[in-house]
């Protein structure tokens, strides 16, 4: 495998193209530090038996700020990362995790243990759902203001990120008020937490 770079991991990269987020046409185009920026991020980020589709696309970390606009960046960057180079993730077989790998959950808590997770949200889906979020739930105007939601459990209850800390937590809006849920201490670790349930 003369042709690679020295570190380049041809049976990863085989692995993400069949899986659909690495796009060859494009990859053709790009530098072999690029490719090898995409493969170690999604090395970094997920479970290698995790079945997911990504919208791939490519946007320099200033388009990202823009679209997201007024938020503080310095606690997330790994969030805005993974934004520069994808736009949203869908799990084939909805993902799941587990608080406990990183929280106590104490005796009776185990019911809110296992967490599951169907999709990434696009760029300009956080933008539209936390503008709607604002507007539906006013007694939670704190919480959006220092959060913005990145992920869906596919029952409409959001993953959000706090901008302060990186923490990463569940909001149920079936509950009165709206119940709050951490589940991880930071973007990274909660994408490397994640299996496949199916």
């Amino acid at each position: 495998m003369g042709k690679y770079a020295e570190g380049f991991d041809y049976d990863l990269f085989r692995l993400l193209y069949v899986r659909g987020l690495l796009l060859k046409p494009k990859m053709k185009q790009q530098s072999e530090l690029k490719q090898l920026t995409l493969i170690k991020l999604y090395r970094m980020m997920f479970d290698e038996n995790l079945s997911f589709r990504s919208t791939k696309v490519s946007r320099p970390i200033e388009e990202v700020k823009k679209i997201l606009k007024d938020i503080d960046y310095s606690n997330i960057g790994d969030l805005i990362e993974y934004y520069t180079s994808n736009n949203g993730t869908t799990f084939f077989y909805d993902a799941e995790m587990h608080r406990s790998v990183f929280y106590s959950l104490g005796a009776g808590n185990e019911s809110i243990d296992r967490i599951s997770v169907a999709f990434f949200l696009s760029l300009e889906e956080i933008v539209k759902i936390r503008e709607l979020k604002i507007e539906a739930e006013p007694t939670l105007r704190e919480f959006f203001d220092e959060h913005i939601p990145f992920a869906d459990d596919g029952f409409g209850n959001d993953f959000w990120i706090e901008l302060s800390s990186g923490v990463i937590k569940k909001v149920y809006y079936d509950d009165d008020p709206p119940f709050q849920l951490m589940v991880a201490p930071s973007f990274i670790s909660f994408c490397k937490s994640l299996r496949s349930s199916g």
